[in-house]
């Protein structure tokens, strides 16, 4: 075996076993991996075989004396190479492509909404119910305040009029009066700055949306949360990923299975509760979801907004190499260019939505191994002739 046929085994090796150590796949989808991998093997142990076969058919036929004549008849019949992009263009006819098990197809359109997967935990919001209770208290006794303090108003009134008139009444009696609604009124008002320090507090605590739930009359989200129908979820993002502008609800499940997973609707902000960690917290309220407090759920976060567009790529298509992901994109009958493709929007089937190919652009769903492997052997040859 040849330097140059080593080189391929080894280049091939590496490829087809990068392919069945991915970290992003497992269980089912990593069995169809391993076995896309030993089939584009196959087709590559067959590709070179045929290969090999053919150029020691070639080197018998050379004569040694005729080698400088030979090389430059081969110059001069050589096809040029053709640059797609400024990339060049990896070459197979038709035949060595069956025999490599080389399929192309235009890929299916796809949507997506990424999502990246983060623990959160049902909050006990006894806590805020009991703040409720205390604020309804305080309400009612400013509401007793105000009526004490109309009446002490008019009882000051009716006298003053009186000691205008002469009527027989002291004027100690109108300034103890006046001294009683003066200090109701005192009274009153401490009362009522009492309740902006309970909504301040609660706000500062569970945010403006939630205490301002639970402190408004009536108020049927509250009064579900009150009732144990509904569920409230904290979650911490991590620093570097923030909630992203118009993202309105997350996915929740407590069994940690996606599949499974109930919308829960993003109520506000969260304080931070004395947490040293760096990023945002949020709430999350899940409807008709009842966990015990404490619970930890796996909670999916859509990172956009709105869903991504682009083609569904799969992982047959693949090669893993020179620490990117590539796939082979067909520009005619014989010719193909290597370009890079972003696998970090995984679709649930196993494919992978990418938006490096243009709709109506072929890619080669199966033998990309070989590809990979013709434009390795192809380089190869071009340096050892120069």
């Amino acid at each position: 075996m040849s330097f140059l046929r080593l080189l391929m085994w080894v280049a091939i090796s590496a490829v087809v076993v990068a392919g069945l150590i991915r970290p992003d796949i497992s269980g089912p989808l990593l069995a169809q991996a391993q076995a896309r991998a030993v089939v584009a093997w196959e087709h590559a142990i067959a590709w070179l075989k045929a290969s090999g076969e053919t150029e020691y058919a070639a080197y018998e036929d050379d004569d040694d004396d005729d080698d400088d004549e030979h090389a430059g008849d081969d110059d001069d019949d050589a096809e040029p190479a053709l640059i797609v992009g400024g990339v060049p263009a990896v070459r197979l006819d038709e035949e060595t492509q069956d025999l490599g098990g080389i399929e192309t197809a235009v890929l299916e359109a796809a949507t997506l909404v990424p999502e990246v997967a983060l623990v959160g935990e049902v909050v006990d919001i006894q806590p805020l119910i009991d703040q409720r209770a205390q604020y309804r208290e305080a309400y009612f006794r400013a509401q007793a305040a105000d009526i004490r303090l109309d009446a002490l108003r008019a009882e000051h009134r009716r006298l003053a009029a009186l000691y205008s008139d002469d009527a027989n009444v002291a004027q100690k009696t109108v300034q103890q009066a006046e001294a009683a609604w003066q200090a109701e009124r005192a009274e009153r008002n401490r009362l009522w700055d009492g309740l902006d320090t309970l909504r301040q507090r609660a706000a500062r605590d569970w945010g403006r949306v939630l205490s301002g739930w639970a402190f408004e009359r009536e108020n049927a989200a509250f009064e579900a949360l009150f009732h144990r129908r509904d569920t409230v979820i904290l979650v911490h993002l991590p620093a570097a990923l923030p909630l992203a502008p118009g993202v309105a609800q997350a996915f929740v499940a407590a069994d940690g299975e996606r599949m499974s997973a109930k919308p829960a609707a993003h109520i506000s902000p969260a304080a931070r509760g004395g947490r040293a960690a760096p990023g945002e917290a949020h709430f999350f309220v899940a409807a008709d979801t009842v966990l015990p407090a404490g619970t930890r759920v796996q909670l999916w976060l859509p990172q956009h907004a709105e869903p991504l567009a682009g083609r569904a790529l799969p992982a047959s298509a693949v090669v893993h190499a020179l620490g990117r992901s590539w796939a082979y994109v067909q520009v005619d009958d014989e010719h193909f260019v290597r370009r890079a493709v972003d696998l970090s929007h995984p679709l649930p089937d196993g494919r992978y939505l990418v938006q490096a190919l243009a709709a109506d652009e072929a890619a080669a769903v199966t033998g990309a191994v070989v590809l990979y492997a013709e434009e390795f052997r192809s380089q190869v040859r071009d340096e050892d002739d120069d």
